[in-house]
């Protein structure tokens, strides 16, 4: 449905088949992939996961998916402009769903971006949703892991830590730490987070939809304060929702009982009667 077709009511900038969207962002091994399946698991929202959104196209044959992995495959990031086809296309096959996304946006630029995009699909921004957790705190949760290569079994040396120091539990062979756990990748991951999203949490911030959520808990207590501004999420669309069935019912018994014209009068000069 194209932008101009949609009808608008008296809110300015929502629809009759608007639906939710709420946007989750936090840093690298922040927990925003757990609480986002849990608020599509409870309130039936749709994930729009920017990772697997690419990893779905790139393995099509798709022509927006293969100019995508043109740019994966020289290991240079996807330009903004194949992003937004991507987030179009997925919002379009989602048109009539409740919507999360996780992953995007991721800068500034396509923050401002989505903004036009959402109407353009029938969804409104109702809440970003920010898993804020110590920079210190995810070093320790991320160069805490531990694999062991030839299962893939994990470890974590606080809180799954194997029964002997860097072995293996049943097999006794080495664990190794991942490369992209190593102290040094994971701090670089933390910088580029924070340049490339410290300006867009400011933006929603300054938007009003910001919704700061102490991340630095267990996953049930974190739950606990996501789940209060998803219900707050629902509870204003169903207030947007009744508002507009009452505008447009009110609109209608207006029409009703709005009187039909006389009819008109014959106009002066009129045909005569014969005699």
């Amino acid at each position: 449905m194209g932008c101009s077709n949609i009808k608008r009511n008296v809110l300015g900038n929502e629809n009759v088949s608007e639906k939710p969207c709420i946007v989750m962002i936090g840093a690298p091994d922040s927990g925003t992939t757990t609480q986002t399946e849990k608020i599509c698991e409870k309130y039936a929202f749709q994930q729009i996961s920017s990772g697997t959104m690419l990893k779905t196209e790139i393995g099509s044959t798709s022509d927006i998916g293969q100019q995508a992995k043109s740019f994966v495959d020289e290991g240079k990031l996807v330009p903004d402009i194949v992003m937004y086809t991507l987030i179009k296309k997925a919002l379009s096959d989602n048109s009539t769903a409740r919507v999360i996304l996780n992953g995007f946006p991721k800068t500034l630029d396509q923050a401002k971006k989505l903004d036009e995009i959402l109407p353009e699909n029938a969804k409104k921004l109702y809440a970003v949703i920010y898993l804020d957790v110590p920079d210190a705190k995810l070093i320790e949760r991320m160069t805490g892991k531990l694999v062991h290569t030839n299962s893939g079994r994990t470890y974590h040396l606080l809180y799954n830590p194997p029964k002997k120091a860097g072995k293996d539990d049943v097999t006794g062979e080495a664990l190794v730490q991942p490369e992209e756990c190593k102290e040094a990748t994971v701090k670089t991951k933390l910088s580029e987070f924070h340049a490339s999203m410290d300006p867009v949490i400011a933006y929603y911030e300054q938007k009003g939809v910001l919704r700061k959520v102490n991340g630095d808990q267990d996953i049930d207590a974190v739950w606990s304060l996501v789940e209060k501004e998803a219900e707050a999420v629902m509870t204003a669309y169903n207030a947007d929702k009744k508002e507009r069935l009452e505008k447009e019912m009110n609109s209608g018994d207006e029409a009703a009982e709005k009187p039909a014209d006389e009819p008109k009068e014959e106009a002066e000069g009129g045909e005569q009667k014969a005699a």
